[in-house]
């Protein structure tokens, strides 16, 4: 009798956590795990670019030129964008790569930049408002090898063109462009 109840009692426990299951495949993944209307945004950057760069390496001075190329390439089921660029400057060729995500649980998208020259990454987190995305973060200071806070802007000018400025921000709050960089669709 005892062996009879503890039998009943398992299948009904079986039972139940087969309907538990069959209800969480019908309902999906929870909402935090799902892609958000804000993931659309990187489909944007998926293909070949080329662009052309200013980099403001001193205030006051002409800005250094270089060009290069990149591509942009949705990863991990969609949720990131893989953002390869190769260029040159002052002779010195580099590599970088930027993947940008939206963090469904702080709302906010993520980047992180990673590049040949260095092996301390540059993570930053901001939002998108009236067509700019503004991330801002800590990086390093290439010249002095310490931490600074940095910003990026990103703005989209149609489907074949985008525009990002990199700045510094200083420990008193204000700004100063480091670099402009013009993004052309080549395929």
């Amino acid at each position: 009798m005892k062996l009879a109840k503890t039998l009943v009692a398992a299948a009904l426990a079986l039972l139940f956590a087969f309907a538990r299951a069959e209800e969480g495949e019908k309902a999906g993944p929870p909402a935090w795990m799902r892609r958000a209307k804000e993931h659309d945004m990187l489909a944007r950057f998926v293909g070949n670019w080329t662009f052309t760069t200013r980099h403001f390496a001193v205030p006051g001075q002409e800005p250094i030129t270089s060009s290069g190329t990149s591509a942009g390439a949705l990863v991990l089921n969609g949720n990131y964008l893989r953002f390869e660029i190769r260029g040159a400057v002052g002779g010195a060729e580099w590599v970088g790569v930027w993947h940008l995500g939206y963090d469904t649980l702080d709302k906010q998208f993520v980047g992180i930049w990673m590049d040949d020259h260095s092996p301390v990454p540059s993570v930053s987190r901001g939002e998108e408002k009236d067509g700019i995305l503004t991330l801002e973060g800590d990086g390093v200071d290439p010249a002095t090898g310490t931490k600074r806070r940095g910003r990026t802007r990103l703005r989209c000018d149609g489907a074949d063109r985008f525009h990002l400025v990199t700045e510094e921000i200083t420990a008193g709050g204000a700004s100063c462009t480091l670099a402009e960089i013009e993004y052309r669709r080549s395929s």
